[in-house]
């Protein structure tokens, strides 16, 4: 995150989680400063809206002010590969652990990644 931020990219969280939850997470891992958007539960009162439906992505690419076609999501669930290409975005599975790679895959990952390493070309 520190690298693709150095390079001025934008970033965001999508989070099923609370919005609060992630704030926190974030603040204690010294993040903040890194994180341009947090779109998160506590701001999708309706449960329908949360991954993998695309509200919460959609809503981070118009938080961002970013053009869809500049976005990608790195998620490690396929409600993350759904909810991105419901929005028209790519999405690089984040496969972190054994068996996530097969299941990205088939929910339609672009590409997949075992490490957030594997990123780091792509932020210079």
């Amino acid at each position: 995150m520190a690298t693709a931020h150095r390079a001025g990219k934008r970033l965001a969280v999508v989070s099923n989680n609370s919005d609060a939850a992630v704030k926190l997470y974030t603040d204690s891992h010294g993040l903040s400063g890194l994180i341009d958007v947090i779109s998160a539960r506590g701001m999708a009162s309706d449960p329908g809206l949360l991954k993998p439906h695309p509200h919460l992505v959609r809503q981070a690419i118009e938080g961002l002010d970013a053009d869809p076609a500049t976005c990608v999501l790195v998620g490690d669930s396929t409600a993350d590969i759904l909810s991105a290409h419901s929005a028209g975005i790519p999405c690089i599975g984040y496969a972190n652990k054994p068996g996530k790679a097969d299941r990205l895959s088939t929910a339609g990952a672009d590409t997949i990644i075992t490490h957030m390493t594997d990123l780091l070309p792509a932020t210079t």
